[in-house]
């Protein structure tokens, strides 16, 4: 399946232990391919967490999540391939436990 879009959402500046929650409502029925995480500030995101829901009680992190298991390219990011109809909304809470600050860019990869 050929890419359609990526779409965007950044959590600003993330303190140490500190957290920040992001969300996006499709406006349309999507095919999700990847998602991305990727901090601004160069750090792996090894120590960092994410709990991610995609759609209402579909959690997919079930507690949750390093976010370096979803990669920052698609030559390391997790295959998703899922469709998801118009008006879910993706919940991502992004916790930083890293040894400074974070600023991280969440990235869908999003499917023709």
């Amino acid at each position: 399946m050929a890419l359609k879009y990526l779409k965007s959402l950044n959590t600003g500046n993330i303190a140490v232990g500190g957290s920040a929650t992001v969300t996006w409502t499709l406006d349309e029925d999507i095919h999700l391919k990847r998602m991305y995480l990727n901090d601004r500030n160069k750090t792996n995101l090894s120590s960092s967490q994410v709990w991610a829901e995609f759609g209402a009680g579909n959690v997919i992190t079930k507690d949750y999540a390093p976010c370096s298991i979803f990669g920052n390219s698609p030559l390391n990011a997790l295959l998703i391939e899922r469709d998801f109809p118009k008006g879910s909304v993706f919940t991502l809470k992004i916790t930083n436990g890293e040894s400074s600050a974070i600023n991280v860019d969440v990235v869908f990869e999003v499917g023709a």
